[in-house]
């Protein structure tokens, strides 16, 4: 049961996020908020990752910078979108 409610709580919240960002749409530029957005989340999960981030390789780097560009593609073209 508890699997259930975390789940329906974490579909309701995220559908709250495209409301928000449609509203954001019409005060910033999408490519700003996509800016900002990330800024605040590599922030937030660089800091306690920070240890973990100065081991990784030259291989392990460019892979996540392939697949940022991905997303950050991903993210972009769906804010267009809203």
């Amino acid at each position: 049961m508890l699997p259930t409610v975390a789940l329906l709580h974490m579909t309701a919240v995220w559908g709250v996020t495209f409301v928000q960002v449609k509203d954001a749409v019409e005060l910033y530029p999408i490519f700003l908020l996509r800016a900002l957005r990330f800024a605040v989340s590599t922030a937030a999960l660089g800091i306690p990752s920070g240890g973990r981030l100065r081991r990784l390789d030259r291989h392990g780097f460019a892979a996540g910078l392939v697949l940022g560009v991905f997303i950050a593609t991903g993210y972009a073209l769906q804010t267009f979108g809203l």
